[in-house]
């Protein structure tokens, strides 16, 4: 366990995942170099246990594409290294993220969801209909509703967290001959994006929570295959609000997730 001089703490192995840059970027300049980063994994914390949707803003971490608020990392003492020797010269978005996911681990695993079972049965009497439902029932074709949500995505790429720069492709085809409905690619990260409409129902949607899990692994797949070393995110976008019999398995299976979404009705896509 490292402690900074400001009497903040963070596990060593989770220190030793942050890359060793500190070179997060705001409108294409370089800024948060020496910030502590161990009392950026401690602000993670403290933002994990009282929202759910992960850190945003206008400062992006150039080698995972993470974002954080600037005030947030204006907040942060300078620091070189924690008492180990961990800590210097490392991202402190990526040490504010690494925070952030382990409060959200903690919280699903909190007394209402000490293990497995517990989260497919506590205040969960419909998931198995749900997830039989899910299982063996069909998806009809692309509706309208749908195919709004996903070309607003592509076009908003703040919308989860990338610069308004990134570039989408829509349908994205896997080797599989499975399509992701966009895929974000830069050298530093992939991020792919999973849509359901505000009319999908709660089997619909547990389908896309186990896609989710199922890009993923395609993506990092893909990079081995094309010999690329980016980092991946999938996210689960949704156009209403996650089913409550579902936000379990959402935390079980960290899932990052995006609801109410609206698509505004004078919106046209880019052609």
């Amino acid at each position: 366990m490292s402690k900074c001089k400001h009497g903040s703490s963070a596990p060593d192995h989770i220190l030793r995942r942050i890359h060793e840059s500190q070179a997060g970027i705001r409108q294409g300049v370089y800024v948060w170099r020496h910030k502590c980063c161990v009392c950026a994994y401690n602000k993670g914390l403290e933002l994990g246990r009282t929202r759910i949707r992960p850190p945003n803003g206008d400062c992006e971490c150039r080698a995972s594409g993470q974002r954080a608020r600037e005030e947030e990392l204006l907040a942060l003492p300078l620091s070189q290294a924690g008492s180990s020797g961990l800590g210097r010269h490392q991202c402190a978005i990526c040490a504010l993220y690494a925070g952030f996911k382990v409060a959200r681990t903690q919280a699903a695993r909190g007394p209402h969801y000490a293990n497995v079972g517990s989260v497919l049965t506590a205040k969960s009497l419909s998931l198995p209909a749900i997830a039989k439902q899910a299982k063996y029932g069909r998806a009809g074709g692309e509706t309208e509703d749908h195919r709004r949500l996903k070309e607003y995505v592509k076009s908003n790429p703040r919308l989860i967290g990338l610069s308004k720069t990134a570039h989408g492709e829509s349908e994205y085809l896997f080797l599989s001959s499975d399509a992701i409905d966009v895929l974000f690619k830069s050298p530093q990260i992939w991020v792919g994006v999973e849509v359901k409409s505000a009319r999908s129902d709660p089997p619909d949607i547990m389908r896309g929570i186990f896609q989710c899990m199922k890009y993923k692994a395609l993506m990092e797949a893909t990079q081995k295959y094309e010999r690329q070393g980016a980092g991946t995110r999938v996210v689960l976008v949704l156009g209403g609000n996650l089913p409550p019999e579902l936000r379990a398995i959402v935390r079980l299976l960290e899932i990052e997730l995006r609801e109410k979404v609206v698509v505004p009705t004078d919106f046209r896509p880019n052609k």
